[in-house]
């Protein structure tokens, strides 16, 4: 099932569910699953090496399991090579029980979303900082829970196409395999462009791609400090070293081909 219609479907408005009985919710929705009844939905930079890389700027993401790992679609527009090389599968994500755990929170979305985002907001209120709300995930939030971006200091990656970046959202969009050069150059005046290269770890990213200044995205998660109208750049990792990626991986050392 589609996550992002079945939330159109059902969240008409902000919920009115008290935060007790949200969190009552999610506790008995984990025993029932076989879990103990403590679990944030909310992962902490402590417990994911790209969100605490950079001390200054660590954020909390949101860590749904990816595409319909879950039973449930929560990456619309995921490609077929961004499914199978999905970074959710490495570091962390190499141990079946933390997979299992964002497929849990996927699955109690879908069972009660009221209950999550009341307990999604709570929680929401109570960190500081940036928080990436679709760390595996591409669920436009600002459409589905507008009140959940009131509190600003929001970033996410994207390959919906027709998302808007703004001051209290910050959004980069994810070129696939099937991006074109001519969809770069559309989209960069208005969002910066993240690409995949096959440059190995700890070597440097490209000065430019496509005339256009590469950040270092692997330095830090802290998208909302990046300029516009760069390339966020990003080394292949983990699935997408592994095989041939029809595109998805660019070189870089080529100023862009695709056609």
């Amino acid at each position: 099932m589609d996550t992002v219609k079945m939330l159109q479907r059902t969240i008409k408005a902000r919920p009115t569910m008290d935060v007790a009985d949200a969190k009552r919710a999610w506790a008995e929705f984990r025993k029932e699953n076989g879990w103990g009844p403590n679990g944030r939905l909310l992962t902490p930079p402590s417990d994911n090496l790209k969100l605490g890389k950079d001390a200054a700027h660590a954020t909390h993401g949101l860590a749904l399991a990816p595409s319909d790992a879950s039973g449930h679609n929560v990456c619309r527009y995921a490609t077929q090579e961004c499914k199978r090389g999905c970074v959710a599968y490495s570091g962390n994500g190499l141990y079946p029980k933390v997979g299992q755990a964002r497929q849990l929170k996927v699955r109690f979305l879908h069972h009660s979303p009221e209950a999550f985002l009341s307990v999604l907001g709570h929680e929401l209120s109570q960190v500081t900082g940036h928080v990436r709300l679709n760390t595996f995930s591409d669920i436009p939030w600002e459409r589905i829970a507008p009140w959940l971006i009131e509190r600003g200091d929001l970033y996410d990656y994207t390959k919906w196409p027709d998302r808007v970046r703004t001051d209290q959202y910050d959004l980069t969009f994810s070129a696939s395999e099937n991006t074109t050069d001519a969809q770069i150059h559309d989209t960069i005046p208005y969002m910066n462009v993240a690409v995949v290269f096959d440059t190995p770890r700890g070597k440097p990213l490209p000065d430019e791609y496509l005339e256009y200044e590469v950040v270092d995205g692997d330095a830090s998660d802290a998208r909302w400090l990046d300029p516009l109208g760069v390339i966020v750049g990003l080394r292949a990792k983990g699935r997408m070293r592994m095989y041939d990626t029809n595109g998805m991986v660019r070189h870089a050392n080529s100023e862009g081909n695709h056609q």
